[in-house]
């Protein structure tokens, strides 16, 4: 958890100084309101896994402690073979996510954003631990310790988060044979017809190049998802694919009506941002520590805030 909350503080700056290039650039790589919505989708995860990393943790300790052939001691070898099966692992796991249509249900969300920068790095399926925890069993039955396992998968996830930028242009020499970059992660996400469904790596690239899904960033990409509408408020745009697009996910007349007849709606909207961010990295520190009741009404709070954020942002996007 701490580490988390570090990791987090760091990316924070990486946004920042992204965010300075672009309007100092004139490059319009950000728009206040998606950014802003990709970080409530981000919030809105760590608050979910807060409450999931007991449960996980267990049943990953278990089938280590019960089912594991080996036991493997940790090392800096170790620790690369550890790191190379949990992205083998994602390589085919991401891929059939993108051929699944339920699976799809629930990674489309990450894929919806249509500008492309660090924050979208931040958006994540809400619901990703529900779906893809099985990824996780592999590694416990060949050994490795689930403190091991943790540290090098935060890593791992770390590391997917700096190759959501045009802030690098070009495919860096040498590395890109080896490691995801940029580009390679910019064709992922385009909507473009020779861009999809290829490059499905997160840190090493050259999965891509033996199993035929790799492709070169050649002509500028299109970033979001072919005649689909983006959706800032968090629970909406990851139910919403999941329920089939249910009239009952859209937003409340009431809460329009609201925003409407406000007069300071950006302002508001802003402070409860910048408040759901102080509490959240509080919870982040202590949310563990709590007991159940407090938990509970806690991260019912801040699901209930992210949600009315995410309504207002999608409110101020689509009246400009």
């Amino acid at each position: 958890m701490e580490a988390l909350f570090w990791i987090i503080l760091f990316f924070a700056f990486a946004v920042l100084l992204e965010l300075f290039w672009s309007k100092k650039h004139q490059l319009n790589f950000y728009s206040l309101e998606e950014a802003l919505s990709n970080i409530c989708h981000g919030l809105g995860q760590i608050i979910l896994n807060i409450g999931l990393k007991i449960p996980l943790f267990f049943v990953y300790s278990f089938c280590y402690k019960h089912f594991s052939f080996f036991e493997v001691e940790r090392s800096l070898t170790s620790d690369i073979v550890l790191l190379i099966t949990i992205d083998f692992i994602y390589y085919w796991f991401h891929k059939l996510s993108h051929h699944s249509p339920l699976l799809w249900a629930n990674h489309s969300v990450h894929h919806q954003a249509e500008r492309f920068n660090f924050t979208v790095g931040l958006r994540p399926p809400l619901f990703n631990e529900f779906f893809s925890f099985f990824i996780h069993i592999p590694a416990a039955l060949l050994g490795f310790s689930p403190e091991n396992y943790l540290i090098l998968f935060i890593f791992h996830t770390s590391w997917q988060l700096f190759n959501h930028t045009r802030f690098i242009k070009k495919e860096i020499p040498f590395l890109k044979f080896i490691f995801v970059t940029p580009s390679h992660h910019r064709v992922h996400h385009g909507q473009n017809a020779q861009y999809r469904n290829k490059n499905f790596g997160a840190i090493f690239s050259f999965w891509d190049r033996m199993f035929g899904t790799y492709e070169k960033e050649k002509e500028s990409v299109l970033f979001g998802i072919p005649n689909h509408q983006l959706e800032y408020n968090p629970l909406v745009s990851n139910l919403a694919p999941l329920l089939g697009e249910k009239p009952l996910l859209k937003r409340p007349q009431v809460l329009t009506n609201f925003f409407h007849s406000f007069p300071y709606t950006k302002q508001l909207t802003l402070f409860l941002f910048f408040l759901i961010i102080v509490l959240s990295l509080g919870f982040l520190k202590v949310g563990s520590d709590l007991g159940l009741p407090v938990f509970l009404f806690i991260s019912l709070y801040l699901f209930s805030s992210i949600g009315l954020v995410g309504s207002s942002l999608d409110f101020l996007a689509k009246t400009k």
